[in-house]
């Protein structure tokens, strides 16, 4: 298909969003945002573990979080899956998606593509960005499911409504490119604009070469 070139400079979210800015993957959560994760951040490892054994799903996810990054344990990503298993099993967005991604590259399970897009439409359904910035990749790469450039473009556009920087730039690529939309730089330059300014570098870079004008 036409848009197949284009394919190397879309973002797929990877796991620690905000602390890694891998290109090409949404990324796991840091688990920072809101003020009842700031509880279980805080809370010491011992009674984050008695409330995850205990079924809380905010407890597993965090755990699982430990163990995939080896934050006071040993860095164990079979044992982050089962944490993660655990509470998206119980509806967790962040957990969905987190699970989704270990699916997605192998980590700590086998990797299943189709599994992975199952629990990245979960998490999306919800309304995790992460996971509808994921989930339009995957519909773009066919990843999981047939290519459906227009699926694509409606899940980025709604991850790019919430303001997260991966989605208003691969949104913008969609304008850029004409791909499953109208081409319109500028609506393209003004979702890269937004994306730039949460320190996107792949937006400010493409940006920059839009404002650039040829010596």
């Amino acid at each position: 298909m036409k848009f197949n070139k284009y394919y190397r400079y879309f973002i797929f979210s990877t796991m620690f969003i905000a602390t890694l800015a891998t290109p090409c993957l949404a990324q796991l959560p840091d688990n920072s945002g809101s003020a009842g994760t700031a509880q279980y951040q805080n809370m010491e490892l011992s009674e984050l573990r008695r409330k995850a054994e205990h079924g809380d799903p905010e407890a597993q996810n965090m755990l699982g979080t430990y163990y995939m990054k080896g934050e006071g344990v040993a860095k164990d990503p079979a044992i982050a899956v089962q944490w993660f298993r655990k509470a998206a099993e119980q509806g967790l967005a962040d957990a969905q998606f987190s699970l989704g991604y270990c699916y997605a590259i192998g980590e700590g399970v086998e990797e299943d593509l189709a599994v992975s897009l199952d629990w990245y439409r979960k998490a999306a359904e919800q309304g995790d960005a992460r996971a509808q910035v994921n989930l339009g990749f995957c519909y773009l790469y066919g990843k999981g499911t047939g290519e459906d450039p227009v699926v694509a473009v409606q899940w980025f556009r709604k991850a790019a409504e919430q303001g997260l920087a991966d989605g208003q730039y691969n949104l913008g690529m969609c304008y850029l490119y004409g791909i499953s939309v109208s081409k319109d730089i500028k609506v393209a330059k003004q979702l890269f604009e937004k994306a730039a300014k949460q320190g996107h570098g792949e937006a400010q870079l493409k940006l920059e070469s839009l404002t650039t004008k040829p010596k």
